[in-house]
């Protein structure tokens, strides 16, 4: 993951909350519901990049 571990984390913590399932959509929605400032991240990242953080964010979250 490109991500840094403090943008991770932060990532993680304000997304948890908001997580409803595991689909994109509800990935992305759980971003967007969290106000969390991207702009940080897109000056090195890309949707691909965010994606990838964000399902691992779910998965733990979601774990069976």
């Amino acid at each position: 993951m490109k991500m840094t571990e403090e943008d991770f984390q932060a990532l993680s913590t304000a997304v948890a909350p908001h997580i409803t399932g595991k689909n994109e959509r509800a990935r992305w929605d759980a971003l967007w519901a969290s106000c969390f400032p991207t702009k940080k991240l897109y000056c090195y990242l890309n949707d691909s990049h965010i994606d990838t953080a964000l399902r691992k964010i779910v998965g733990e979250n979601h774990e069976s």
